[in-house]
């Protein structure tokens, strides 16, 4: 089992990106979202919104689509670094700060959260499999 420390501050994350996805680009948060994909590390959190399995936690869906990709940092409060949908501009990029999949030897959670009638909730982690960035080739924003 992850450490509450994690989900709790995934929770907080998630709720910060859409919070800032909302205010940056003037419209409500995406209704076909059903899951996010949080790596954490104790520095920093990145968040893959997504409809359907994107392959780290099962089979990738057919039907499978990212939407929105957010960098949280984590160490002095939350602030996004990066925030963004897949071809188009990005809403907050910080020069300098390195999403977590690119960070050689990385020791990370990752963390699956389905959205429900109360938001998202957490469902399941894994230790970060530097591997299985193959599969996740084209479905975010790098």
């Amino acid at each position: 089992m992850v450490n509450d420390k994690y989900v709790e501050a995934g929770k907080k994350a998630i709720d910060l990106c859409i919070a800032r996805y909302q205010a940056l680009a003037k419209q409500n948060f995406f209704i076909d979202v059903d899951r996010a994909y949080v790596l954490a590390t104790d520095e920093k959190m990145d968040i893959l919104f997504s409809k359907g399995e994107v392959g780290t936690f099962g089979k990738r869906s057919e039907a499978y689509r990212s939407y929105l990709a957010c960098g949280v940092l984590a160490s002095d409060g939350m602030e996004v670094y990066f925030l963004g949908e897949p071809l188009k501009d990005t809403l907050v990029e910080v020069d300098g700060v390195k999403q977590i999949s690119e960070i050689p030897n990385i020791e990370a959670i990752d963390m699956l959260f389905m959205r429900g009638t109360k938001g998202f909730e957490f469902s399941g982690s894994q230790k970060f499999d530097p591997e299985s960035i193959d599969v996740l080739k084209g479905s975010t924003l790098d």
